[in-house]
């Protein structure tokens, strides 16, 4: 359905949610789609009721688990260990969603190191 996924998912919505007959809500929202679309064609006007029938095909009841009524809690996370700036450093990069790092070094003396990131 390409870039009808918010007229799919409102209409699955009005189906499930029950604020009004799903009929009327049927109706509504292919108006809307006439109206909205109507200048581009009518094969547009067609792609958007066919989301709207879709959305309301494609809703089904999932069974869920007893299990998963109490689900067992993520362990802690493990402290970073190591020197201080280092460790400020990963948790710096791991804020920002990275969830691994790789790098090559280059030794450039006694105590120096220099760290690239590789991709």
């Amino acid at each position: 359905m390409g870039k009808r996924t918010n007229t799919i998912l409102q209409s699955a919505f009005f189906k499930l949610a029950d604020v009004m007959p799903i009929d009327d809500a049927v109706e509504f929202m292919k108006q809307a789609a006439k109206k909205s679309y109507s200048k581009k064609g009518d094969a547009v006007v067609e792609m958007n009721y066919k989301a709207i029938d879709a959305g309301l095909d494609a809703v089904h009841k999932v069974e869920i688990p007893d299990s998963w009524k109490n689900p067992v809690p993520d362990a802690p996370a493990k402290e970073l260990e190591g020197r201080p700036e280092v460790v400020k450093l990963v948790k710096n990069l791991l804020c920002f969603g990275l969830t691994s790092i790789s790098f090559s070094s280059q030794h450039i003396g006694k105590n120096h190191l220099i760290l690239r990131m590789v991709r």
